[in-house]
This record gives structure tokens, sequence and C-alpha cells, in this order.
């Protein structure tokens, strides 16, 4: 993104920020939710609402963490190995400007602060793995859940046989309670992000994907779903199609999550005014070499 657009996008986030503060309330009155996600439709009510008050509603805090290779899987905490379901190392992605764990590690950070930046999505930090804790045995990290009011996201990568190859990646959305999939396999994978190790567009030569764009790209599409967000038509989302080329998340995304999580700390949209100032200010003096770092 050149600076002059990426001021557009800092300034427009601005205003809806401090418009939602000033009058009390989130915007996007159409994001509904609907069968265990939110979405850009009719009205829906369930179990997984915003309002704090009603028992099982989405939480707001999230902690992450990276699965580290040659990490074995279980059915749920406590249950017997699954045969050959073994994780990959983030650098076997091979994205493009991505060569190291670190490097792996900051995208993610930046993608899980993209929502968190605009909206009352906390980002609680990150834990460390050491590959002990198998995919399915989450209740060894972090009670996670409704009455914990805090969520933990496990990011880790697979190869094609356990991800089908037409897909990028997957994430488990947050069971409802009494859902149909409500059981242990599907809560001791909620909020798990798959990524599939060997897929092409990680790698892929179009001019956009610099520094692991499309790597980024999709961890936010992703974190959408594990912060309960669905697949939308708005053309302007990141949950939307993919033909979405921006680096930050579009209008839409930014209404929904204020519309489900309200409104970050004031702080927050102070820093981004200051942010966008100083960002702005470099953009009119990079020209004469002036903007200080």
């Amino acid at each position: 993104m050149n600076p002059s657009t990426r001021w557009e996008r800092i300034t427009l986030t601005t205003v809806m920020l401090v418009f939602a503060l000033a009058s009390g309330k989130g915007l996007a009155a159409n994001w509904k939710h609907q069968s265990m996600a939110w979405v850009f439709g009719p009205d829906g009510t369930s179990i997984r609402s915003p309002d704090p008050e009603v028992s099982g509603a989405q939480p707001a805090g999230f902690t992450w963490s990276m699965v580290p290779g040659n990490v074995g899987a279980v059915y749920f905490a406590g249950g017997n190995q699954i045969t050959d379901r073994i994780t990959q190392e983030f650098t076997d992605l091979n994205a493009t400007g991505l060569n190291s764990f670190a490097d792996y590690k900051n995208v993610l950070e930046s993608a899980v602060d993209a929502w968190a930046d605009v909206s009352g999505i906390q980002n609680l930090g990150y834990v460390e793995e050491t590959g002990e804790v198998m995919v399915g045995a989450v209740d060894e990290i972090v009670n996670r859940g409704a009455s914990a009011g805090v969520g933990h996201i496990r990011f880790l990568a697979y190869d094609s046989p356990i991800i089908p190859t037409n897909v990028f990646a997957s994430t488990s959305y947050i069971p409802e309670p009494g859902a149909t999939v409500d059981n242990a396999y599907n809560r001791s994978r909620s909020l798990d992000v798959r990524f599939r190790s060997d897929a092409h567009i990680w790698s892929s030569g179009n001019q956009l994907n610099e520094n692991g764009f499309y790597f980024k790209k999709i961890a936010m599409h992703e974190l959408g779903h594990a912060f309960g967000f669905g697949h939308n038509s708005i053309s302007d989302s990141v949950m939307g199609g993919g033909l979405y080329t921006e680096p930050g998340l579009g209008t839409g995304d930014i209404e929904g999550a204020i519309a489900i999580y309200g409104v970050p700390e004031p702080a927050t949209v102070l820093a981004l005014v200051v942010g966008g100032l100083c960002l702005f200010s470099c953009t009119r003096l990079s020209d004469s070499r002036r903007c200080s770092r």
C-alpha cells in the first residue's frame, strides 16, 4: 500500500472509532449472529451474544500461541493419539519474504493486532509453546471458554493429507452450548487456526505477495472466524471474497468488530490518531528524506 492510501485507511478507521465513541454504541447494526458466526444479513439471536449479561457470550480477550513442528494430536484432552497427524514447522510454508519462525510470529501478531486495534477485542499476548502439548489437548495450556471470558488461539501448520488441497487454511469456531458440534472433539480444537504447509499461495509470484502478504491476509481471515465471523459478500471485507487485496482490515471488518465487541479503549483511538498524523507528516516529508524514524 502506498503512503497516501495507508493514510486514507488510518483516517477512515479513526473517524469510525471516534464516531462510535461519541455515539456510545457500535456501528453496523446489520451484523447479526446466526449458526455460530456473525454475518452481514438478517436479524438472528443466539447464545453467542455480545451482551456480557448473556451466558456464553463470545469472549473478548485472547491469548495466542504457535504450535511447533512434529507435534501429534489427540481426539480430545486425555484421548488417544491420532495416527499420522503431525504438525509441520511454520518455515515449511515458505511464504515469500518470511524466512524464520520470528518472521511468521511477527506477521501473526500484526494480524491479531489488526482486529484488536479497531475494536474491544483484547490481544492478551503470546504464549510460548515447547511442543509438549498435543493438538486437541488445549486444556493443558489455558482454561478457555465462555465462563473464563478468555479464548486461546493456537496457530499450527499441517500438510495436505490433513487439510484438503483446495483449502489454504481452516479454523474451528467456539461451539455453542447445545449445538450439534458441541462435543469434546470440537471443544478441544475451538480457535485452532490451521495453515496448509504445502499450499502454493504462500510463495505465489503475484506482485502483491511481498513480506508474507497472502499469509497475513489469510491469517486475518481465519482470525475473523476465531473471533466469531462467518463469510460474507462484502467487497470491502477480509471475510468476503478472495479478491480482497488490502494489507489490513476493510471497513466492513472494522464495522463488524465494533458491532460485536464494541470500541477499543480511548487510549487506542488516541494512538491511532497520533500514529496517523505522524504517518501523514512522514509522507509529506518523504521526498526530502526528512522523515524521522
